[in-house]
């Protein structure tokens, strides 16, 4: 919180290896270093190109040379996962941060409870003890009844966001 400067590193790693290998030096490629000391503003204009790239491949394929076999192959990779810490899945998954009153990264209905004047959500299910504060004072939630965001209110959420009539409203 209190560091003068800060970088983001974005990292490829080619699973195309066995297990133990796929985590050395050789197969972990840097795709992109964003310097601080701030966070980047739009996180898709630093992935989009190494995205783009991928797809390329993927569509045309990308020529290797098997010295073993003496022969050349085509190989179409694959995204096969993308993931981040806590603070930067904002970034990756455009959904609020890990602080947000909703907080989940599965675009779940979760809310979080704050301090009283306070700005960071922490989720939780349980009712803090001794609880009132306005705006987030719900009750208990239970496990069992947790399910995901259902396409009614994806799309309900995605019409008042298309409908936000200025940058700030959008922001909110």
């Amino acid at each position: 919180m209190h560091k003068a400067l800060d970088c983001w590193i974005v990292i490829w790693i080619i699973f195309d290896h066995a297990p133990d290998t796929h985590y050395k030096k050789a197969q972990v490629l840097i795709a992109a270093i964003i310097p601080g000391p701030h966070k980047p503003k739009n996180m898709d204009s630093v992935l989009f190109p190494s995205l783009y790239h991928l797809a390329a491949l993927q569509h045309e394929g990308l020529p290797i040379w098997d010295a073993s076999r003496n022969q050349l192959f085509i190989m179409k990779p694959f995204l096969a996962l993308a993931t981040v810490d806590g603070p930067a899945m904002a970034y990756l998954n455009g959904l609020v941060g890990h602080h947000g009153k909703s907080g989940c990264r599965l675009y779940c209905p979760v809310t979080g409870w704050h301090k009283p004047g306070g700005s960071h959500y922490h989720p939780a299910l349980l009712k803090p003890h001794n609880y009132d504060v306005k705006g987030c004072n719900h009750n208990d939630i239970s496990y069992a009844n947790l399910s995901s965001c259902s396409l009614e209110t994806y799309y309900h959420n995605l019409h008042y966001l298309m409908a936000s009539p200025n940058k700030s409203k959008y922001k909110k």
